[in-house]
Order: structure tokens, then C-alpha cells, then sequence
């Protein structure tokens, strides 16, 4: 989860001298996912320093009965899992117990907190994880319905915020959309930030980007991936596609999507 590797990196940074290792379980949402040079390209990105597992077949995931992305597990030297906390938030409560384990036989730890927020970066009306995909897709509009297989799409009206729609040629997938012709997808969203992930066969293709109804870079709202309202996709990844300078309650963002790229899911942060 993206939202908690500054905690992550910064608890890495401040308490390894002390005792504490951290281990990624990476499981995976999509097939591309998989793929260690994917996710080695990921976590260099992202500056994970620490080593990450492959859990291809959830059996690390399924042997702690775990079911939330993200989940965290305090383990001490004797492997005991002295604490466990599934989703988002209660930073500060984590890293006053890694604080306490790392002192519990005399250990010594910095005198102060790590220098990270110990807020959940999500607010209240944020558009939730979206799935573009039939095994896991929501907010859908338009016709036809949001079947597998290759289709003509003719939008639907966007009465809401969270709503979303296609036109142009799609291929739908139990994973994602994959662009055909004149491929087109629009997203009515509340957040400050906006990314999308995909899984993409096509090396530097180029999706175009407008907000409300404006290129987007002449809105000085693109995100970090986004230049001359242009997002190149090269590689199977997250993309940070809108970046407010707070958060937003109602806009809408459009995509040009050129023949052969997989949308498989947007993701919002605040």
C-alpha cells in the first residue's frame, strides 16, 4: 500500500541500528504482479530498501489468515507475533510497540519518534479503490454492461461523484480494460491525489489527459508522472496521474488511451 511506506521507510530508517528488520509479503491483485522484475522495478521506485517476498500463491497470506491489504505483524526474536493490525492507520501505536520490543531485553533505542506523521492520509469523501476489472469492478455507467470479452462502449451520464464510464473499443477482462480504438474512460472523483495502476504490454505508450475538461498540465494539477498532459507508459506500474494542492471535492478526469494498454485500477490519496 502506498500510503504506508513513508512510515515503513522511516521506521527502517530510524530503529535498524537498534534491532528492527522489516520484511515485505508482497501478494499480489493482478497476474502482472507476479512478475519479480515488476516488482523489483516497484520497490526501487518507491526507495524500498528492505527485502520483499513474493507470495505468488497467497501461501504466506493464507497461513497467517490474513485479509486485508495492507497488514502489519510485530514478530519478536523467539518469532512470536506479539502485535497485528489489518488496514490503514494506528501508526503511532505501532511504532510504540516496535520501541517497546526493541527495548524489552535491555535495548536501546533513539530518544525520540520517528520524524513521520501519525495521521491515516485519507479524508472523509475520498472516492474509494476502484476496480476496473468484472471480478472486483463498482460504479460502473454506461452501456453495454461490464461484461468480458470486446465491446463498443457508448458512455453513461456521470450524475455522481464515483462514477465512471468507457466509449471507444475495449477489451474487458476479470483484471481490467484493455484499449482497442478511439478508447476513452472518464471518472467523476473526490480526493486531492489520483493515480491508476496498469499492466502494460505496449513500451511508451502515451495516454492523454484532461481535467475538467482542460489539458491538464494548463491546470497546474498533474501529477508527478504526467508532462504536457501526457502520461508515457512503459512499464506495468502506478501511475500519479492528478495532484491537487488540497483535496477536491467533485472533478472529473478523462482519459485517451491508445490501443493495447491495460487499465487495471485507480487509487486515490490525500
Amino acid at each position: 500500500c502506498i500510503r504506508t511506506q513513508p512510515y515503513l521507510k522511516q521506521w527502517y530508517s530510524t530503529y535498524k541500528d537498534s534491532g528492527l528488520e522489516i520484511i515485505g509479503i508482497h501478494a499480489p491483485e493482478f497476474a502482472f504482479e507476479k512478475n519479480p522484475q515488476n516488482v523489483a522495478d516497484a520497490a526501487k521506485k518507491a526507495g524500498l530498501n528492505y527485502p520483499i517476498a513474493l507470495d505468488n500463491d497467497f501461501s504466506t497470506w493464507n497461513a497467517f489468515g490474513n485479509q486485508y491489504w495492507p497488514s502489519s505483524y510485530l514478530i519478536d526474536k523467539q518469532g512470536n507475533i506479539r502485535r497485528y493490525h489489518g488496514g490503514e492507520g494506528e501508526y503511532k501505536e505501532t511504532e510504540q510497540a516496535i520501541r517497546a520490543l526493541l527495548t524489552e531485553d535491555g535495548g536501546k533505542v533513539p530518544d525520540g519518534m520517528a520524524n513521520v506523521s501519525d495521521n491515516v492520509p485519507i479524508t472523509n469523501g475520498q472516492s474509494p479503490e476502484t476496480y476496473l476489472g468484472t471480478k472486483r469492478a463498482s460504479n460502473y455507467v454506461g452501456s453495454p454492461a461490464l461484461t468480458e470479452g470486446a465491446k463498443t462502449f457508448t458512455p453513461g451520464e456521470l450524475d455522481r461523484v464515483n462514477a465512471w464510464t468507457l466509449s471507444g473499443d475495449w477489451q474487458v477482462t476479470t483484471e481490467g480494460i484493455i484499449a482497442q480504438k478511439d478508447s476513452v474512460l472518464k471518472f467523476r472523483f473526490a480526493a486531492k491525489e489520483m493515480y491508476f495502476v496498469t499492466a502494460n504490454p505496449v513500451d511508451n505508450a502515451k495516454i492523454t489527459v484532461t481535467l475538467d475538461g482542460k489539458p491538464i498540465s494548463d491546470t497546474g494539477s498533474a501529477g508527478d508522472d504526467v508532462k504536457d498532459s501526457t502520461v508515457t507508459v512503459n512499464q506495468a506500474q502506478l501511475y500519479r496521474l492528478v495532484k491537487f494542492g488540497a483535496f477536491q471535492k467533485d472533478s472529473t478526469v478523462e482519459l485517451h488511451v491508445p490501443a493495447g494498454v491495460q487499465l487495471n485500477v485507480f487509487t486515490f490519496g490525500s
